[in-house]
């Protein structure tokens, strides 16, 4: 129960984190662009006061349909049936004194 919760979050979180990662790579990206530019044409001094952005709305809804279709997606996988019970069998030498590498052996 726990482990899918915390899977849950995870993939939920995960993808909102990254795609505001992106959203600032890529206004960094613009940034440095525009002071490029910048560097090379002459400086226009503008007074006209400029409110704050903030993200656009359709960029909060992707965001929000990306967390939350990674989330169902987990969960959707964690809900399926268990894997068969198996062992780790480490590896050893046989009677002929080959190398058996380790494998999962199903139990019996």
């Amino acid at each position: 129960m726990m482990r899918q919760l915390f899977i849950t979050l995870l993939f939920f979180f995960g993808p909102a984190l990254l795609t505001i990662v992106v959203r600032h790579a890529v206004l960094l990206l613009h940034l440095m662009a525009k002071r490029r530019y910048h560097r090379h044409h002459p400086d226009i001094i503008d007074i006209t006061p400029q409110t704050p952005g903030r993200a656009p709305r359709w960029f909060v809804v992707v965001a929000m349909l990306i967390g939350f279709g990674c989330a169902w997606l987990a969960w959707w996988t964690l809900a399926d049936a268990p894997a068969p019970a198996t062992h780790y069998e480490p590896a050893h030498m046989d009677a002929n004194g080959n190398i058996v590498p380790g494998r999962l052996v199903p139990d019996e």
